[in-house]
């Protein structure tokens, strides 16, 4: 018996944490819990046991839901996967992703999305994660505007017109939980498809939704979009936001060797870890980041206010201005100068050269500014704009103005933890979240 791949998610969802085997069928025929899904690029993940509790979308690279279990072998909690395939060609990833959040959500087990590549960034082992707090995950709807057609995104130039029986058009409405626009149904309303576990499993569902009314049978056509009544062009975008996140897990610190020719093992750490979105962006960016030892938070909130330095909060106390770039804050230095600055023994920063062209002056290994002073204590002061030119990557920040530019401001650091080279421990996605 073969199965599409909704239906191997669904079996899945339902059997994870057993082991391979047959459930009783009609007739007397039995059927397998885990029926071979590479034909719908679905693969399975067996733990240590047997047990099957993770299944993945065209190998490993993408698992999509892993269950947790308790050492009684009793479900604990799914967590879901909450990164996003940004790429195109026929690739199934994310309508994979779909189903299986759907499914997980329905089974009453309590669930936890976040990203695995995030996770696999972190060096954390997946089975440790102990949530300590989850904000709900929601969904937003973006209106956006053009001058002219061409100016519009292809997937939104064409819009779905109903007619009635004189020709006049009918404006479809468009559902607010869902985004999306409605049909006409035979008994005179609208109606918006959405897809959810329902009596029927894993299926297409009518939500009802108001509208304008209407006599008679609609016709519809798709015709390219028109302008506005402002002349423009208009449409929507919908974004989900993943729910931030507070939770405890643990990694596997890197071994190192000191300089008398001791090595260090690599050894385990539990730690505290953060996830949200930098607001201050002008498209929000997702962020994970690790906090310091000792930190013992119990909201998201308490979390990331655990991010914030202790010069930042002295001088917010007193009024001193604070610009922010990341995990990069700056405090206005009032009086500062460079000739001020060289004489206490500061060293300007050159300009770091690569394939032999000038690039900038490097505050860390990801941020810039025009004018950048170390000084003999390691304090770096910098004057102009600030840029995130990160190696390998696009940038995540905008680029921050020094208020006149004239001014100087002193460097410093977020609080999240560090590796022991120096290195934070933060990690952010871009647009590459669901």
């Amino acid at each position: 018996m073969g199965y599409s791949g909704s239906e191997i998610i669904e079996r899945f969802v339902t059997y994870a944490g057993q082991p391979d085997g047959y459930e009783p069928g009609k007739r007397g025929r039995s059927r397998e819990r885990f029926p071979d899904g590479s034909g719908s690029s679905l693969y399975y993940r067996r733990d240590r046991q047997g047990r099957v509790i993770e299944i993945q979308s065209y190998g490993d690279w993408f698992p999509l839901a892993h269950l947790l279990l308790h050492p009684s072998g009793k479900r604990k909690m799914w967590l879901l996967n909450g990164d996003r395939w940004p790429g195109g060609g026929f690739g199934r990833t994310n309508e994979h992703n779909d189903i299986a959040r759907v499914n997980a959500q329905a089974s009453g087990t309590p669930c936890f999305i976040v990203p695995f590549s995030a996770l696999r960034a972190a060096g954390i082992e997946p089975d440790t994660i102990r949530p300590v707090h989850v904000e709900p995950e929601s969904y937003t709807y973006e209106d956006h505007s053009a001058a002219t057609l061409d100016e519009v995104p292809e997937q939104h130039r064409k819009l779905h017109v109903w007619r009635d029986e004189t020709g006049a058009a009918i404006v479809p409405p468009r559902s607010d939980q869902h985004g999306r626009q409605a049909w006409p149904n035979r008994a005179g309303g609208w109606t918006v498809q959405v897809r959810r576990i329902g009596d029927n499993g894993y299926a297409w569902y009518s939500d009802p939704v108001d509208g304008p009314a209407y006599s008679g049978e609609l016709t519809d056509h798709w015709e390219d979009m028109g302008p506005g009544a402002d002349g423009l062009y208009h449409w929507t975008t919908e974004r989900h936001w993943l729910g931030s996140s507070l939770f405890r897990a643990r990694y596997q610190v890197a071994g190192w060797t000191f300089k008398g020719g001791v090595s260090v093992k690599p050894r385990n750490r539990w730690a505290y870890f953060v996830t949200s979105f930098d607001y201050d962006e002008p498209r929000p960016l997702w962020f994970m980041s690790e906090l310091p030892r000792g930190v013992k938070p119990a909201t998201v909130a308490e979390a990331i206010s655990a991010l914030k330095p202790q010069d930042v909060r002295d001088a917010e106390t007193v009024g001193i201005p604070v610009l922010r770039q990341g995990d990069v804050f700056i405090v206005r230095s009032a009086g500062t100068t460079e000739r001020g600055l060289l004489a206490q023994g500061g060293e300007l920063v050159p300009v770091t050269r690569e394939w032999g062209k000038a690039t900038a002056r490097y505050v860390n290994d990801s941020h810039t500014a025009t004018r950048v002073v170390q000084m003999p204590d390691g304090t770096l002061y910098v004057r102009g704009i600030m840029r995130h030119k990160p190696v390998n990557r696009r940038p995540d920040h905008q680029q921050v103005e020094l208020w006149d530019r004239e001014t100087w401001g002193r460097v410093v650091l977020n609080a999240q933890a560090r590796s022991i080279d120096a290195r934070p421990r933060s990690w952010s996605m871009g647009g590459n979240v669901d």
